[in-house]
């Protein structure tokens, strides 16, 4: 139904998105934002190809779920925004969209 793709896209918005900036978005603003101090955490895993062609699927998803899932417990405990996780690739940012989590983040 309509109203049911439409709460999809909003919550696949809303994952990407901070909600800031969605509700400027929503009221035809431009968004743009200046930031003083943020903190920029971005994790690769080393020599990924090598280490997952060691492995199956299975074991390839699992080791990536496991360390998502903890780098996810520590960017909430730090209140970080969880910019993207793409492939064997991290990121996060302290004091954006969230100013106040600069301090925090440094």
């Amino acid at each position: 139904s309509t109203l049911v793709k439409s709460q999809r896209h909003r919550d696949l918005v809303e994952s990407m998105i901070p909600k800031k900036a969605i509700r400027k978005l929503q009221r035809n603003q431009t968004v743009i934002e200046k930031f003083n101090l943020i903190t920029i955490f971005y994790a690769d895993v080393v020599d990924f190809s090598g280490v997952a062609g060691s492995m199956s699927s299975v074991q390839v998803m699992d080791m990536l779920n496991d360390l998502f899932s903890e780098l996810d417990r520590i960017a909430k405990r730090h209140g970080v925004y969880k910019v993207e996780t793409v492939g064997h690739r991290y990121m996060v940012v302290g004091g954006a969209p969230n100013p106040e989590s600069a301090r925090v983040a440094a």
